[in-house]
Order: C-alpha cells, then sequence, then structure tokens
C-alpha cells in the first residue's frame, strides 16, 4: 500500500524552498547553468531513472501538476521540450547539469539530501524514496 504523502505546513515548505535556494546558490558559484534545453527530461537518454523523497514529490505536486501522463523514460512536467516544474523540481533535477561531472553530481545531491533528511526528521515525518514516474502514476491513480 502506497504510504500517503506527507502534508507540507508552512514550516517545512519555507525550509524545503530554503535548502533549493542554497542548492541553486552553490550550483551558480561552481558554474553549473542550465541552457533549459529539456534533455534531462528525457531519461531514457541519459539511460538512468529519477528517485525523489516524499517530501520532494509533495513539494513537486504543491507546486505544479503534470502536463502530460507519466510515461516510461521522460518527464510528464516535460512540455514542448522544457521543464514546466521549474520551481517545485527534485534535487536530483536541480543537479543535473549538462556541464557537471558524475562525481560532483553525486557529492552534491548526497549532502542536499542529508539536509532534506534532517528537515524531515524535525518535523517528524518518515522519509520514503521511490521513482518519479511510477510514484506520481501511483499518486495520480489515487482518488481524491
Amino acid at each position: 500500500m502506497l504510504s500517503p504523502l506527507p502534508r507540507l505546513p508552512w514550516a517545512v515548505r519555507n525550509e524545503i524552498t530554503n535548502l533549493y535556494e542554497a542548492l541553486d546558490a552553490q550550483l551558480r558559484i561552481l558554474e553549473a547553468t542550465c541552457r533549459a534545453c529539456g534533455d534531462c527530461c528525457d531519461l531514457n537518454r541519459f539511460g538512468h531513472e529519477l528517485w525523489l523523497s516524499n517530501l520532494e514529490l509533495a513539494y513537486l505536486l504543491d507546486s505544479a501538476k503534470p502536463g502530460s501522463t507519466p510515461a516510461d523514460g521522460v518527464c510528464p512536467y516535460r512540455l514542448d521540450g522544457k521543464c514546466t516544474a521549474r520551481v517545485g523540481r527534485a534535487l536530483g533535477c536541480r543537479v543535473f547539469h549538462c556541464n557537471l561531472d558524475a562525481a560532483s553530481m553525486e557529492s552534491i545531491t548526497e549532502a542536499y539530501l542529508e539536509k532534506m533528511k534532517k528537515i524531515a526528521t524535525a518535523h517528524g515525518i518518515d522519509v520514503e524514496y521511490g521513482e518519479l514516474i511510477s510514484s506520481l502514476s501511483n499518486y495520480m491513480a489515487q482518488p481524491g
């Protein structure tokens, strides 16, 4: 049975927003610029899956609803080759940059996942992880 998504009261949402802003600032320092090409949304092209925590998924869904039905390998927030969930996108989306090496992306992701876990712990939220496409499909299929 799929666990319900955690509620994101203002304090939790604010902490996640601040975490994302700190990450974006760190990436700017590393000159990890996004060309907004939408290539990262084509997960099959890079041969990987995007995993995110239940906090990230709740934040993402609070920020934007998917533009299409989730399908294998392509993010449903991709519309006309562009991301329609820039504000609410998950850590993995924020960290993935065409001009960053894999080791740097992995290190940054791990550091910010730990910070996300601390937010959850501070608010009594159990952290769960799921793959983006299947998680969205599961939550969209739930009634109400």
